[in-house]
């Protein structure tokens, strides 16, 4: 599962993430239920809808990803946001770096 979550998340073939506007404010880094479901038909070897939102729902529930506006862990082929769980294999964290004394 976890494969298939690294390609969903891949920048250049991936679900389609971006910035939507709201009413007064802007959502960053969301994707659309109906943008999951049609890269689960293009991408994975699922037989229908039914499958791949079968699919989606599974992950949602192992907590790959949420539902921005609602608390139920399913998920709908509509235009409902949906947000990616920070991946700890995606966190980079900076090189220490040593500071050396300059002497005066």
């Amino acid at each position: 599962m976890e494969s298939i979550i690294d390609r969903m998340q891949d920048e250049a073939t991936g679900v389609p993430v971006r910035t939507v506007k709201s009413f007064m404010s802007k959502v960053p880094s969301v994707f659309t239920g109906q943008d999951l479901v049609s890269w689960m038909m293009r991408n994975l070897d699922v037989e229908d809808q039914v499958e791949a939102l079968h699919l989606a729902h599974l992950m949602s529930s192992h907590g790959y990803f949420f539902p921005i506006d609602d608390h139920m862990l399913t998920v709908k082929n509509d235009n409902t946001y949906y947000r990616f769980q920070v991946r700890k294999s995606r966190l980079t964290f900076p090189v220490p770096m040593k500071i050396k004394k300059v002497s005066r």
